[in-house]
């Protein structure tokens, strides 16, 4: 839903082979469990993507918990399952801050120790020099998704992503902002600190070939 800064994606219904059964649902194997993928404020065609809006964390849960009201879920206690490196880790944050508010965090292919460095790709959007330049590249969102993994992207998929990097300047400029405003590691070591408190609600699911991942 644009006006209310929310989008929904579908692209992991297909790459998981999963039935969908409406918009943004899909059964979950046999559990029948409602799925919503869901794009937050720096995300593809986001209502709230703009230069200028305060990527903190902060800004970020609070678009999460109005997602969370829109929709809903408040007292339905949702497993939260998150992935990648930066605002993931915000909701990570919020989870371990809010354990009764969920049934379950769980972490996909994601940094799990403060050791753990940001790929270079992602470093160079906060490179002075280098940032305007990498951030108006439009192939770069797919190949650091391939670069992660063995496995190549469609072409549609792939032009999908291209998309918001072909249409405006924008998305690359915000990015150079939402980098700007992270502290990776000192986010990381209190995402790992609340976890160790909750440990009976953390899944962590691990892909061994994940290139990214130390």
């Amino acid at each position: 839903d644009r006006s209310r800064g929310i989008r929904i994606r579908f692209s992991w219904l297909w790459i998981l082979n999963l039935a969908p059964t409406g918009v943004g649902q899909c059964k979950v194997l046999e559990s029948r469990l409602g799925v919503l993928f869901l794009s937050l404020a720096d995300k593809n065609y986001s209502g709230l993507f703009r230069v200028g809006f305060s990527f903190t964390q902060e800004a970020i849960t609070e678009v999460f918990e109005k997602v969370l009201s829109s929709l809903e879920l408040e007292a339905r206690e949702p497993i939260v399952v998150t992935q990648g490196y930066i605002h993931n880790q915000y909701i990570n944050l919020w989870a371990t801050k809010n354990p009764d508010r969920i049934s379950k965090l769980v972490l996909l292919n994601q940094p799990l120790s403060p050791k753990s460095k940001l790929p270079f790709v992602l470093q160079q959007y906060r490179l002075p020099l280098v940032a305007p330049f990498v951030a108006q590249d439009a192939v770069r969102a797919e190949r650091f998704l391939e670069g992660g993994g063995p496995y190549q992207m469609t072409i549609d998929d792939a032009a999908r992503y291209r998309e918001p990097f072909l249409e405006s300047m924008m998305p690359g400029l915000g990015l150079i902002d939402a980098m700007k405003n992270i502290d990776f590691n000192a986010n990381l070591q209190q995402v790992v600190d609340g976890a160790a408190k909750m440990k009976d609600k953390v899944a962590i699911v691990w892909g061994s070939s994940d290139k990214y991942l130390d």
